[in-house]
């Protein structure tokens, strides 16, 4: 729980409230016990592939198209905003987020996240839509 303090602090309130209706003290074991669903997801790293899969599914298109050549606006910005997405959500260098779609180079990975960037600044539904499929792939 190191980017949520809601999550932090529901977790520290479910804790609370097993540990006064057991009457047990709070440790290690009942902490993980009682927040195995948070803890799981912690240790599962998001990969570039549930990305482009789930952004895809999210904008109605083929994950295929992730990795093509189209450039047209409906495979486009779902591309971007998952480059953008990859950028923020793994440790991947910009080569290798671009080599994930389709043999991109580090310059079209920049591009697309100053792109989206700018386009979050100024749009806030489309903003929306992407701190949902944000959410969407952090389980």
């Amino acid at each position: 729980m190191k980017s949520n303090i809601r999550e932090l602090e529901g977790s520290l309130i479910r804790l609370g409230a097993q540990s006064s209706l057991t009457a047990e003290p709070i440790d290690v074991s009942m902490a993980k016990n009682i927040l195995k669903d948070i803890i799981s997801e912690v240790d599962r790293p998001i990969t570039i592939e549930q990305i482009q899969k789930s952004a895809a599914e999210f904008y109605g298109i083929k994950y295929q198209d992730m990795k093509s050549k189209k450039r047209t606006k409906e495979i486009a910005i779902p591309r971007q905003v998952a480059m953008y997405i990859s950028k923020q959500l793994t440790g991947s260098s910009l080569s290798d987020i671009g080599k994930n779609f389709g043999g991109k180079d580090h310059a079209t990975v920049i591009y697309a996240c100053k792109q989206i960037e700018g386009r979050r600044e100024k749009d806030e539904e489309f903003n929306r839509k992407v701190e949902s499929l944000i959410k969407r792939i952090q389980g």
